[in-house]
């Protein structure tokens, strides 16, 4: 997620581990276009399943972890009200089921970068010069 453009890049997935997190990270870079000529610095939170620690990171990006207890540091933990906001108060059959709503709800986000820009947006972010 870009908080200057409101660009995002989503993977939802139904599972949480090192290898699960590892090909997330493949996908993201090849999907951001990171790489020699394009470096991201991506901010995470300290879950054990993306910690550092034998965490294989593709080139082309860099982990920054924030500190503990400090979602208002993190743009995207702004991005949770509006990927929660259809599946609340629904009962699912199946994981499947909940992971299909989800997606494409993320699907829809990708086009309401105004609206994403808005919520992470902070006033302390870094001046961009194609900011509005």
């Amino acid at each position: 997620m870009e908080p200057a453009t409101g660009a995002t890049v989503w993977n939802v997935s139904n599972a949480v581990c090192k290898e699960m997190f590892e090909a997330i990270l493949v996908d993201f870079v090849k999907s951001a276009g990171a790489g020699k000529s394009k470096r991201i610095v991506l901010q995470l939170d300290c879950a054990g399943w993306h910690g550092p620690e034998n965490l294989a990171v593709p080139d082309g990006i860099r982990l920054v972890f924030q500190p503990s207890h400090s979602p208002e540091l993190q743009p995207s933990e702004h991005l949770w009200e509006f990927v929660g906001e259809p599946p609340v108060n629904t009962y699912f059959e199946t994981i499947e089921d909940l992971e299909q709503v989800v997606s494409k709800r993320c699907v829809a986000l990708i086009g309401q970068q105004e609206a994403i820009r808005a919520s992470t947006l902070f006033h302390w972010w870094p001046e961009q010069g194609n900011r509005k």
